[in-house]
């Protein structure tokens, strides 16, 4: 799937990054190679130094969660997002830093730590120890920045209904868990779906009941989303009683009430193998590489989608000089199947299978076939997914030169079933409605000028990438490690983004963001 990209990188390397990869592509001559087709994105401008920025004006801040519920003496991390004037997320800049407090004005937070690094997208960090009070509360916290609030809420509160519970250790998890959990409300009047609710070691969702339906076989499920286990996903049927979903360690050991008891495993590595040009006098490349899978692996960590990449993934350098990419081959738009032949000796054949994941850097991804030199003009392209097959597995294919370093992650995205089919648009947030579209991984175009990193996953984005029987993750079940779907082999995710059933909607987050819902199609 196509993963066109032009963000500007916001490390200030951007422009010698650039000139680098040029020279280098200097010393090599193109190889075309007939390869997979896809969509036209919008080409963006040349790489160009950008003019002076604006100065920023902070005019909104949001926390993130809006509300957590913890219990007192927890420690929680909370995230100060920051907008400018124009409505874009501003990234971490030292100068616009949030200071923290309780509304109550009863005592000041206890700050534990404060970072500058992002969370969740690109925003201020904090994290606070919940104060100590009697019977139920909602305490008010508040990030104030250059006169600009936002505002979120503790709850501490006793539970008296069906519980989800989690694993919790201040050592490591005081980011809070978010859960989704949907069934039939004791009314019976509908059915409850999925409206996510952040916390710390336990939340109280309400009561469920058994199914008031006629035609459900399942009366509801739990999914649960953390930055240092695998998702959690379960279906279940919810009875009149009190019900608890208990994912800790010592699940279903102290409460008569707790009915399922599964503890949530470490995030699910998910192993690749990259493969990287090799002109002499070019041994940093792997660094290169090596940088953006820490920074693929990194983004999926932070956003909760319970996924991780190796450490130290395989990798090995290959002549990958060209690539040619387009549908005037007359073939099927998204069709590699004959990649392996394309690729000649240059990758051998047994370095691809049904379960193998071969991430393949070439210095160029062009659409001109009669392109003979390395200044012909391209589509745009940044990267490639290949439909996943019997026999190839898995393959992502990078334009060298002209990805930024995002492009990985993203490609990543469109492998873990963020693509068409089930989507329309290829998974591209920037043509599906309900998403901030500064931010997500998923946007396909950044102008040259743009300084925000396409950081963010949204949790139904997370759902599907875990859960859905077209994602790498299900596909290839060797190395699947989600063992509490009811179906081994996952859910069939509808194509609507915009749907609730039988995946979330695709925009459904834990931030304030509007579903701005378009009529789409696959």
């Amino acid at each position: 799937m196509l993963g066109g990209s032009h963000s500007r990188r916001t490390d200030g390397r951007s422009h010698v990054r650039r000139l680098r990869r040029r020279l280098r592509g200097a010393l090599v001559a193109l190889l075309f190679v007939s390869g997979c087709d896809a969509c036209q994105c919008p080409p963006g401008p040349p790489d160009t130094e950008a003019a002076e920025p604006e100065p920023i004006e902070i005019a909104s801040v949001e926390v993130i969660p809006h509300t957590v519920h913890a219990a007192s003496g927890l420690k929680v991390r909370l995230v100060a997002r920051l907008r400018d004037q124009d409505g874009h997320i501003v990234p971490e800049v030292a100068g616009f830093v949030p200071s923290w407090s309780w509304v109550t004005g009863l005592m000041p937070p206890e700050v534990v730590t404060t970072t500058l690094q992002p969370l969740i997208g690109s925003g201020h960090t904090v994290t606070v120890t919940v104060p100590n009070v009697t019977g139920d509360a909602s305490i008010p916290i508040r990030a104030t920045v250059n006169g600009q609030i936002g505002d979120g809420t503790v709850v501490v509160a006793k539970t008296t209904g069906d519980r989800i519970l989690v694993e919790y250790d201040p050592a490591k998890s005081v980011v809070p868990v978010v859960a989704l959990a949907d069934g039939w409300r004791t009314t019976c009047v509908n059915d409850f779906d999925d409206d996510p609710v952040a916390f710390q070691q336990e939340v109280d969702v309400g009561n469920f009941t058994e199914d008031c339906s006629d035609d459900a076989d399942v009366t509801g499920e739990v999914a649960v989303f953390s930055a240092t286990a695998q998702m959690g996903f379960r279906a279940l049927s919810w009875t009149n009683g009190r019900d608890d979903v208990d994912y800790s360690s010592t699940a279903g050991s102290a409460s008569p009430f707790k009915r399922i008891g599964q503890a949530l495993g470490s995030p699910l590595e998910v192993k690749l193998k990259l493969w990287y040009p090799f002109p002499p006098g070019m041994e940093d490349w792997k660094a290169e590489v090596l940088d953006e899978v820490n920074l693929a692996s990194s983004v999926f960590r932070t956003n909760r989608a319970g996924i991780t990449l190796p450490a130290s993934p395989e990798t090995e350098s290959a002549d990958l000089v060209a690539l040619y990419v387009s549908a005037a081959t007359g073939m099927d738009p998204w069709d590699c199947s004959d990649l392996k032949t394309r690729l000649g000796t240059v990758i051998p054949a047994s370095a691809f299978g049904p379960t193998k994941l071969n991430v393949l850097y070439v210095m160029r991804l062009t659409d001109d076939p009669a392109a003979v030199s390395q200044d012909a003009s391209y589509a745009g392209y940044r990267g490639y997914t290949c439909p996943i097959s019997d026999s190839d597995g898995g393959v992502i294919l990078i334009d060298w030169q002209d990805r930024d370093d995002f492009t990985l992650a993203h490609e990543l995205g469109h492998m873990f079933g963020l693509r068409n089919p089930p989507l329309p648009s290829e998974g591209h947030t920037s043509y599906i409605g309900g998403f901030l579209r500064s931010d997500n991984l998923m946007l396909t175009y950044l102008s040259d000028e743009s300084w925000i990193p396409r950081e963010n996953l949204s949790l139904g984005q997370m759902f599907r990438i875990n859960v859905d029987t077209r994602s790498w993750i299900n596909v290839a079940g060797a190395v699947r490690g989600l063992t509490q779907i009811i179906d081994p082999s996952g859910l069939a995710c509808q194509c609507n983004p915009y749907e609730n059933k039988p995946c979330p909607r695709l925009s459904l987050d834990i931030a304030n963001v509007s579903n701005d819902s378009q009529s789409v199609g696959c």
